[in-house]
Protein backbone atom coordinates (compact mmCIF):
# COMPACT_ATOMS: atom_id res chain seq x y z
CA UNK A 1 0.00 0.00 0.00
CA UNK A 2 1.10 3.71 -0.62
CA UNK A 3 -0.21 6.34 1.95
CA UNK A 4 -0.64 9.77 1.23
CA UNK A 5 -1.83 12.77 3.45
CA UNK A 6 -1.78 14.97 0.08
CA UNK A 7 1.91 15.04 0.00
CA UNK A 8 4.24 13.67 -1.58
CA UNK A 9 3.45 9.80 -0.54
CA UNK A 10 5.58 7.25 1.49
CA UNK A 11 6.60 3.99 -0.57
CA UNK A 12 4.82 0.76 1.32
CA UNK A 13 4.23 -2.70 0.28
CA UNK A 14 0.50 -3.49 -0.43
CA UNK A 15 -1.60 -6.30 -1.67
CA UNK A 16 -0.92 -9.32 -1.15
CA UNK A 17 1.91 -12.17 -1.24
CA UNK A 18 0.38 -13.99 -4.04
CA UNK A 19 -1.61 -10.47 -5.38
CA UNK A 20 1.27 -7.92 -7.20
CA UNK A 21 -1.41 -5.34 -7.38
CA UNK A 22 -0.60 -1.80 -5.53
CA UNK A 23 -2.79 0.45 -4.26
CA UNK A 24 -2.61 4.21 -3.21
CA UNK A 25 -4.69 5.10 0.20
CA UNK A 26 -5.28 8.62 0.58
CA UNK A 27 -6.05 10.37 3.99
CA UNK A 28 -7.88 13.80 3.33
CA UNK A 29 -9.03 15.57 6.59
CA UNK A 30 -11.52 12.90 7.88
CA UNK A 31 -11.81 10.83 4.05
CA UNK A 32 -10.11 7.94 3.70
CA UNK A 33 -9.86 7.07 -0.32
CA UNK A 34 -8.19 3.84 -1.43
CA UNK A 35 -7.82 3.73 -5.00
CA UNK A 36 -6.44 0.73 -7.65
CA UNK A 37 -3.53 1.02 -9.81
CA UNK A 38 -4.67 -0.59 -13.18
CA UNK A 39 -3.08 -0.97 -16.56
CA UNK A 40 -5.34 2.44 -17.37
CA UNK A 41 -3.98 4.29 -14.31
CA UNK A 42 -5.66 4.20 -10.75
CA UNK A 43 -9.49 3.72 -10.70
CA UNK A 44 -10.90 4.54 -7.44
CA UNK A 45 -11.63 1.45 -5.29
CA UNK A 46 -13.54 2.86 -1.92
CA UNK A 47 -13.92 6.52 0.01
CA UNK A 48 -15.24 6.42 4.11
CA UNK A 49 -15.86 8.62 6.12
CA UNK A 50 -13.47 8.98 9.36
CA UNK A 51 -15.06 10.16 13.10
CA UNK A 52 -11.44 12.90 13.49
CA UNK A 53 -9.21 14.22 11.48
CA UNK A 54 -6.50 11.67 10.52
CA UNK A 55 -2.70 12.07 11.94
CA UNK A 56 -1.31 8.64 11.54
CA UNK A 57 -1.98 6.08 8.12
CA UNK A 58 0.49 3.24 8.33
CA UNK A 59 0.51 0.19 6.37
CA UNK A 60 1.99 -2.90 7.89
CA UNK A 61 1.32 -6.95 8.00
CA UNK A 62 1.29 -8.76 10.93
CA UNK A 63 3.07 -12.06 11.35
CA UNK A 64 0.88 -14.36 9.60
CA UNK A 65 -1.30 -12.35 7.63
CA UNK A 66 -1.88 -12.53 4.33
CA UNK A 67 -2.68 -8.54 3.81
CA UNK A 68 -1.73 -5.38 5.08
CA UNK A 69 -3.80 -3.47 7.55
CA UNK A 70 -3.74 0.26 7.92
CA UNK A 71 -3.14 1.72 11.58
CA UNK A 72 -5.11 4.67 11.47
CA UNK A 73 -4.87 7.12 14.32
CA UNK A 74 -6.95 10.73 14.89
CA UNK A 75 -6.13 14.04 16.16
CA UNK A 76 -7.09 13.00 19.60
CA UNK A 77 -5.93 10.22 19.84
CA UNK A 78 -7.87 7.89 18.68
CA UNK A 79 -6.92 4.64 16.50
CA UNK A 80 -7.95 1.66 15.11
CA UNK A 81 -6.69 -1.21 12.53
CA UNK A 82 -8.50 -1.74 9.32
CA UNK A 83 -8.60 -4.31 6.62
CA UNK A 84 -10.44 -5.19 3.90
CA UNK A 85 -13.08 -7.86 3.26
CA UNK A 86 -12.30 -8.88 -0.10
CA UNK A 87 -15.70 -11.15 -0.07
CA UNK A 88 -17.91 -8.48 1.33
CA UNK A 89 -16.21 -6.30 -1.15
CA UNK A 90 -15.84 -3.60 2.38
CA UNK A 91 -13.74 -1.91 4.61
CA UNK A 92 -13.34 -3.64 8.36
CA UNK A 93 -12.43 -2.58 11.88
CA UNK A 94 -10.13 -5.33 13.01
CA UNK A 95 -9.38 -3.53 16.24
CA UNK A 96 -9.68 -0.11 18.03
Amino acid sequence: LTCSFAAPPSNLQGGADSDPSMNLVVAKGSRLEVHVLTPEGLAPMLETQIFGRIAVLRAYRPAGERYDLLFLSTERYQFCVLGYDHEKQALVTRAR
